[in-house]
């Protein structure tokens, strides 16, 4: 157990132990498994994680990756939620005013980081190159997420402008703010909108390329430009309705996540990366470029 969490959590969960419920449907309070909730996106790599944290358990509870849209496990993580987990540090700090005092904000741990991309329908039908592209061409339809506008916890709250900004030209953020046809309340809301032909694209996330493979075309941000945000776990440690065990098995599985080389390797097939995310990602596009995707020009 790590020494930092260990000295946050209150005696009684110290003292380890508890009853655990017969297993029964995903999610659902009361089956018998430690729930941890949070947004689609850093299911990917949580997911199967927790399948191999788990496989190396024996009669202890199994950690449980819930996830989708805020609104829809918000209750049900007051209610039984052991942890939550988040895409960018701006998305947990809403989480830890959710969900406080559950939540203490010296048990935030960051376990790994996922970089900025532009996503485009497969194909890539509008032939967009790289993000000069997106900025200079008129009648692109960008979608971007804001929970602001729309009062959701987003880890994409914001991309768009920490990206175009960095470009350093007010001329850019405004040719890029007047192609805007929607803000999203969440990923799976840009998602459609690029999957249903509603927008030409998204800044996003690499793992929802990854993720979406057979559905979307990524094109790279430069280094120069592009953006990270980490992958964060919290452990819900002041609770009246947790049984003891529970906040020692997420804090088991953070280090787990944080430590095992195949927790690792799996989170990397999820496209997110630990260390040198930038290098890892534009390798990664490379590997995946098509001829109408080039590797991008001088902005």
């Amino acid at each position: 157990m790590a020494p930092l969490l260990l000295l946050l959590l209150p005696p009684l969960l110290l003292l380890g132990g508890g009853a655990v419920a017969d297993e029964g449907e995903h999610c659902v309070c009361g089956n018998g498994r430690v729930k941890l909730f949070g947004p689609g996106g850093p299911h990917t790599a949580l997911v199967p994680t927790a399948r191999l944290f788990n496989d190396e358990r024996n009669d202890e509870p199994e950690i449980e990756i819930c996830f989708g849209p805020e609104a829809t496990w918000k209750e049900k993580a007051r209610e039984c939620g052991a942890g939550a987990f988040a895409a960018a540090e701006q998305q947990m700090s809403g989480f830890l005013r959710v969900f406080a005092p559950a939540a203490p904000t010296l048990a935030v741990v960051p376990v790994t980081m996922h970089a900025s991309v532009l996503v485009v329908p497969a194909g890539n039908p509008q032939g967009i190159i790289d993000l000069a592209d997106v900025i200079t061409r008129p009648g692109l339809r960008i979608v971007v997420n804001d929970g602001n506008f729309r009062d959701s916890l987003t880890s994409g709250t914001a991309l768009w402008e920490d990206v175009v900004g960095r470009v350093g030209s007010v001329r850019a953020m405004a040719a890029v703010r007047e192609k805007i046809v929607a803000f999203a309340a969440g990923s799976g809301e840009a998602r459609d909108m690029i999957l249903n032909g509603e927008a030409d694209v998204w800044f996003t996330w690499y793992d929802w390329a990854v993720g979406n493979r057979e559905a979307f075309h990524m094109v790279p941000i430069g280094r120069e430009h592009a953006i990270a945000r980490d992958l964060t776990i919290v452990p819900f440690l002041n609770t009246s309705y947790l049984p003891p065990c529970e906040a020692e098995s997420v804090i088991e599985y953070v280090e787990f996540v944080r430590e095992s080389a195949l927790a690792n390797v799996e989170m990397e097939l999820a496209g997110w990366f630990k260390e040198d995310v930038f290098e890892r990602t534009a390798a990664a596009a490379i590997t995946a470029r098509t001829p109408a995707t080039p590797a991008g020009r001088q902005l």
